[in-house]
């Protein structure tokens, strides 16, 4: 299901800077044995342009955790070939540092692993200021409960995907955003530490069959 994120756009606008909505796959495991696989991210300019950026990422030596595999079905022969993680995926993270950082269940697991993956290389971590977790804001302002995919099969079943890979994930975390936004007022952005201006993304909460068309 393809979308116009308009709201996003307008988001992006709203706070000056571009909007990151982002999903990683990793190998399992806990840290230092566990790295990143594949990283994916749409980026949402204010000037509304739209860009992706997908990669396998080779994570060295690492632990696979077979749970983890036949979740994402990514293999140690699937990116054997593939760039390390300090490279160009490091430099996309560092550029887009000041962003809007969007993910889901992202504060919890993505954005602490991403901040790893850099100490495991012996980069400079990025602070990530400016973050939103869509499953928290979800949760918060529509009372949406479960994973990403029963979220959206609940709110927006026709853009559901069952392949469980960074890019897909990042997309249907876009359509959540998309749907939560015009039920999210702006004391509920700000309590989630969104820089705002002054004029309003948003005034009053809608109900989701007002909001979504």
């Amino acid at each position: 299901m393809k979308i116009e994120p308009r709201r996003t756009l307008a988001l992006a606008d709203r706070i000056g800077r571009p909007v990151v909505v982002f999903d990683i796959e990793h190998s399992g495991g806990a840290a230092p044995r566990c790295g990143i696989l594949e990283f994916g991210a749409i980026i949402l300019r204010p000037d509304r342009r739209i860009e992706r950026f997908s990669t396998l990422l080779n994570p060295g030596d690492v632990d696979f955790n077979p749970f983890a595999t036949r979740v994402h079905g990514i293999t140690r022969r699937a990116i054997a070939k593939a760039p390390a993680y300090h490279g160009q995926c490091s430099e996309f993270i560092d550029h887009h540092d000041d962003s809007l950082w969007v993910g889901f269940n992202s504060n919890a697991s993505d954005i602490p692993k991403l901040k790893g993956e850099h100490a495991r290389f012996g980069l400079p971590v990025p602070e990530f200021p400016h973050r939103l977790d869509v499953m928290r804001l979800a949760r918060n302002v529509a009372g949406l409960r479960g994973g990403l995919l029963t979220m959206i099969e609940a709110a927006v079943p026709q853009a559901a995907r069952r392949a469980h890979r960074a890019m897909d994930d990042a997309e249907m975390t876009l359509v959540l955003l998309e749907y939560v936004l015009p039920l999210t007022t702006d004391e509920d952005l700000k309590q989630f530490g969104l820089p705002l201006r002054l004029d309003g993304l948003s005034r009053a909460r809608k109900s989701p069959s007002q909001s979504h068309t």
